[in-house]
């Protein structure tokens, strides 16, 4: 076709102004060029309605405005971006506006997979909601080529996250970890933060830490020391300077000034190993001897439960000597009921003991010696036992 003369009867068009009819069937319409020129040109502003069912092109179509789908709430349009390089599928876009600021309501739906093949997928959604019960991250990746630091974070700079660290086969948490459930722990469990545990605890193999663990919950190790009744934490101990108590007083307990000791234990059902090294001299007098009594408070003002005594020592030969005392117990604390710090606190008493029936009063002094040179001590240690 040489010419724009629609109504050459070789060809069979026919021109009547607002339509345009091409070839002998009404079911289709050709829109072709011959070399440079088009066979129809319509004006700015104008339109085509085809209201064919179907449309078959073999090239492509080439919108500057963008192409709409449907009208009004059942609309949308395929615009382009005003960045480089981007294009918009608006559900909302009926307004025609092509912009990525304008309003990202309705939704797109894909009925099969969904493939994206470029290096970053950025999603402003508030709410992701994925129905598949399996999420795959590092999917390239395999047991002998492991993905280092792939897993999840907060925020742009990763203020929380969980990632997966290959050196050290294990995940990795940059804060803390609360549990509220019960922990089973099937291999090791390294701890470099504090784990605090609500529920719980099994343990199967080593649990080893960095820092403070807080259980309240029983752990039952395979192959670790932790089987053995040893503390967990550091043991306590006063040896500085413990000072005398002579005195003639008879038949009344005194506790010893400053033989006092406290110690924050882990479990409220663990034991406290003590041993109380004491120098004493003993009475010249045949009827008299000295007794040590140990007692406990648990409570920031002190009320004091025995724990044990050694109700007799020295002479009863009327010959006085200078002896030590080797004083050692072990505190079972199931059933004592603790404070939230888990403090306990001992101190040492003396007693002078005597027969009333042969003297009426103590006439020479003798109790425990004490000094800077002397070497008395008190020392405790926590037999860790957790909570039952």
């Amino acid at each position: 076709m040489s010419d724009l003369i629609f109504n050459r009867p070789s060809d069979n068009y026919v021109y009547t102004g607002s339509r345009l009819r091409a070839g002998t069937n009404s079911t289709k319409l050709s829109l072709t060029s011959t070399g440079s020129q088009s066979v129809i040109d319509l004006c700015n502003n104008s339109n085509i309605d085809i209201s064919a069912s179907t449309i078959f092109l073999n090239g492509q179509i080439v919108s500057e405005g963008g192409i709409q789908v449907g009208s009004g709430i059942f609309g949308g349009r395929i615009t382009k971006s005003t960045n480089p390089y981007e294009i918009v599928i608006d559900p909302f876009g009926v307004d025609g506006v092509a912009s990525t600021t304008q309003d990202a309501s309705g939704s797109v739906v894909i009925m099969g997979d969904l493939i994206v093949r470029g290096n970053t997928t950025t999603v402003y959604s508030t709410t992701v909601d994925i129905s598949d019960v399996l999420l795959t991250l590092a999917s390239g990746s395999s047991a002998t080529l492991k993905s280092n630091d792939a897993g999840f974070q907060l925020g742009g700079d990763g203020y929380a996250s969980l990632l997966y660290k290959t050196g050290v086969n294990r995940w990795r948490t940059n804060i803390g970890m609360d549990i509220s459930g019960d922990l089973n722990v099937l291999s090791n469990l390294t701890v470099t933060g504090n784990l605090n545990v609500t529920s719980a605890v099994t343990n199967n193999s080593l649990i080893t830490a960095n820092a403070g663990i807080d259980f309240s919950a029983n752990i039952l190790p395979l192959n670790n020391w932790s089987q053995n009744p040893v503390t967990w934490n550091t043991f306590a101990l006063v040896k500085s300077n413990l000072g005398s108590a002579l005195g003639t007083t008879a038949n009344d307990w005194e506790p010893i000034t400053n033989y006092e000791i406290s110690k924050v234990v882990l479990s409220n059902y663990s034991f406290v190993r003590m041993e109380f090294k004491v120098n004493f001299v003993s009475s010249t007098e045949a009827d008299q001897s000295l007794g040590f009594k140990v007692e406990r408070s648990v409570t920031a003002t002190p009320t004091w439960t025995t724990v044990f005594t050694d109700p007799s020592l020295g002479s009863n030969m009327g010959i006085g000597f200078m002896d030590v005392y080797n004083g050692t117990f072990i505190d079972d604390l199931a059933g004592v009921t603790l404070t939230p710090s888990k403090t306990v606190t001992y101190r040492l008493s003396q007693r002078r003991n005597l027969n009333t029936t042969i003297d009426s009063a103590i006439s020479t002094q003798f109790g425990v010696v004490g000094g800077t040179d002397v070497g008395n001590y008190i020392f405790l240690q926590e037999l860790f036992k957790p909570n039952a």
